[in-house]
């Protein structure tokens, strides 16, 4: 089984807030993928450092840059917590590198996002480009409204980088296979 990276490893400087313009919203954040790569599970931030640990269950989906919901779950305070995030497991998402994707978690009352960060550190598979949100009264596209501030964790996810066999892997490959062509043509004569 791949090992599992998480998209954002850290985040300082930044403010909690329960909602935005006083009412329910979806926040996340915009990023280019490095790697063609496979979401294996979507997060909702814990902010139990600021005292207001998860209460409820929090949607989280993932857009490409054109709108398409591509992936959604539900995630709770029972599910498996690592860095301040608890994370539930997807169906894998396949995101193509190069290509801008968004992530968003929708927030009602009585649980917390961090927002308005100083600094925001990523892995290596995702370049961080900027957070986002959107009102509305359940999971929204975030990708039409244009960035607020330097982050909204709210989400995160994790990922596994998709193989690409390495040049001399598919030298050594196309040797053997020409070899063995060449054995069948001495055993057929």
């Amino acid at each position: 089984m791949a090992h599992a990276d998480t998209a954002i490893t850290g985040f300082s400087g930044g403010n909690t807030f329960e909602t935005v313009n006083g009412g329910p919203v979806t926040v996340g954040f915009e990023f280019t993928a490095n790697a063609n790569m496979s979401v294996t599970s979507l997060g909702v931030y814990n902010a139990s450092a600021f005292g207001e640990p998860l209460q409820n269950s929090h949607e989280v989906g993932i857009w490409d840059a054109g709108g398409t919901l591509l992936g959604s779950v539900v995630v709770t305070n029972s599910d498996s917590l690592s860095d301040s995030f608890y994370y539930a497991s997807i169906s894998p998402v396949s995101l193509q590198s190069g290509d801008n994707y968004f992530v968003g978690a929708f927030f009602d009352n009585n649980d917390w996002y961090d927002s308005g960060n100083s600094t925001v550190s990523s892995s290596a598979g995702i370049t961080y480009i900027g957070g986002t949100y959107m009102d509305g009264g359940s999971l929204s596209d975030p990708t039409t409204v244009g960035f607020t501030n330097n982050g909204r964790f709210g989400p995160n996810f994790q990922y596994t980088v998709s193989a690409t066999p390495e040049p001399g892997s598919l030298a050594l490959l196309g040797t053997g296979l020409i070899a063995l062509a060449g054995l069948r043509r001495r055993l057929v004569r």
